[in-house]
């Protein structure tokens, strides 16, 4: 007769290998590490896990329109510890907004997001690849707080020229301005067309002064707290789109508004 204990024994056994069978060896190291992806990927779809994942992306070679990307980031761009972001006014940038869109596709093999901000006429553009986090980093952009970190244009770029000016291109499309200075000299009214790049960070100002002066600019410090560069001849503003050739339309078009009728607005 066969005892309990052995019924017990015989049918824990029949079930073990039921159960290799079927899903093979249970508690090694790749079985373990393939349920823990699993449970993130799973996690991560229904936004309840912290896992950070650390995308591929194509790493673009040091060139003018990475310089000219790495611009855009130093104008309204920011870098967390896991994702990139980009914003900009959704009336006039709409062009602009598409036209990094296709930057970042066609430096990264990517496609980013878009945000809008609800009743606040702005969108964001949102890279979450912490790869892409980790290389613009070490080509010289900090993360955090960009003016505390003392942000300027990295040395690779300073010391290229074609890869100043598009890095410089990137800058004013975002943070620069064209506009109509009007005044009056002898009861007479007087319009000239103008150039502003704002930035609150020291060294970049004095980078971009220094460039513009070595190219026979004759740029100016302004505002409360010296915080706009501005280029106000008009033949300097006329050779600075020739030179630096604006992308973002916004700026075109006042440009041009100005070359055909002497206004702008």
């Amino acid at each position: 007769l066969i005892n309990e204990q052995e019924l017990l024994s015989k049918a824990g056994k029949a079930g073990g290998i039921a159960r290799y069978l079927k899903h093979g060896m249970l508690g090694t190291t790749e079985s373990r590490k393939k349920g823990g992806l699993r449970a993130m990927t799973v996690m991560r779809a229904q936004k309840y896990s912290k896992f950070k994942f650390e995308r591929t992306f194509h790493k673009s070679s040091k060139d003018s329109q990475l310089s000219e990307f790495i611009g855009i980031l130093i104008g309204d761009g920011g870098i967390g510890q896991y994702q990139i972001n980009i914003s900009g006014c959704q009336s006039t940038d709409l062009d602009y907004r598409n036209y990094i869109l296709k930057l970042v596709k066609k430096l990264f093999k990517i496609n980013a997001s878009v945000e809008l901000k609800k009743d606040e006429d702005c969108w964001r553009i949102i890279i979450s690849y912490i790869g892409l986090v980790k290389y613009l980093n070490d080509l010289g952009l900090p993360m955090g707080n960009k003016i505390s970190h003392g942000i300027n244009i990295p040395n690779w770029i300073k010391n290229n020229s074609k890869f100043l000016i598009a890095c410089i291109r990137g800058i004013f499309d975002t943070d620069g301005s064209v506009y109509l200075d009007k005044h009056f000299i002898k009861n007479r009214s007087y319009a000239s067309i103008n150039l502003a790049i704002t930035s609150y960070s020291t060294p970049l100002q004095e980078t971009i002064l220094e460039f513009l002066k070595e190219n026979q600019f004759s740029p100016k410090l302004s505002g409360k707290m010296n915080t706009n560069i501005l280029i106000r001849r008009k033949k300097d503003v006329f050779r600075f789109f020739e030179l630096i050739k604006p992308a973002n339309k916004k700026h075109q078009q006042r440009y041009q508004k100005f070359l055909n009728c002497g206004e702008i607005a």
